[in-house]
């Protein structure tokens, strides 16, 4: 199974970071990040929201690695000096998708890990292309992606989308993908899923 790992670009905003992990959870790949990654999208977030609960995302970090046991990347910290990025505030990025040996780093900032920068064969995707390639990956993935969207769609309590409106809301932050399970064929998996109850959790 590949190994992404997630750049604080995508743990922010929640969206699609939720969506990486309800995909993760369906065990289309593995996630990793680190403790300076959980500390850039949680400062990020207080950025965009300075009345946010620092207590609150505390506690979304330690939830995160408490259901991702394996997520959680150590002893990279000796690797960041060998990384050579533009911005060096992205090489402990770089470092410790290294040490996870992960795959791919999937960041929506493509431009600021250049693949002839990284080792490995790790290469750089955003999301939306990311989460894309996972939808005809195997002969079992569409499914798989197809329960995630359930899963994550049932998870937006607070706003509860129709799925036109969650829909709408992949079109805007996600276009590739949206273009993809926009399709009929998808949809009729997603029907087919919804219909059969095998989104729900056990």
């Amino acid at each position: 199974m590949w190994i992404a790992f997630l750049d604080s670009s995508v743990l922010f905003p929640v969206f699609i970071s939720n969506l990486l992990l309800f995909l993760s959870e369906a065990e289309l790949f593995e996630v990793r990040w680190s403790r300076d990654v959980h500390k850039e999208w949680m400062e990020r977030f207080v950025e965009r929201n300075p009345d946010a609960d620092p207590s609150a995302l505390k506690r979304k970090q330690l939830r995160m690695d408490s259901l991702f046991p394996d997520a959680l990347v150590e002893g990279y910290e000796p690797l960041i000096s060998t990384y050579d990025l533009d911005d060096a505030n992205d090489n402990h990025a770089a470092a410790a998708a290294d040490r996870a040996g992960a795959n791919v780093i999937v960041t929506d900032n493509i431009k600021d890990f250049p693949v002839h920068k990284l080792r490995n064969g790790m290469f750089a995707q955003t999301a939306d292309d990311f989460i894309a390639d996972q939808i005809y990956l195997t002969s079992k993935s569409a499914r798989l992606l197809a329960i995630a969207l359930i899963r994550h769609k049932k998870s937006l309590t607070r706003s509860r989308p129709s799925w036109r409106q969650y829909l709408e809301k992949l079109r805007a932050r996600l276009p590739h993908t949206f273009a993809l399970v926009n399709d009929a064929s998808f949809r009729a998996l997603i029907a087919e899923a919804l219909a059969s109850g095998e989104w729900k959790f056990e």
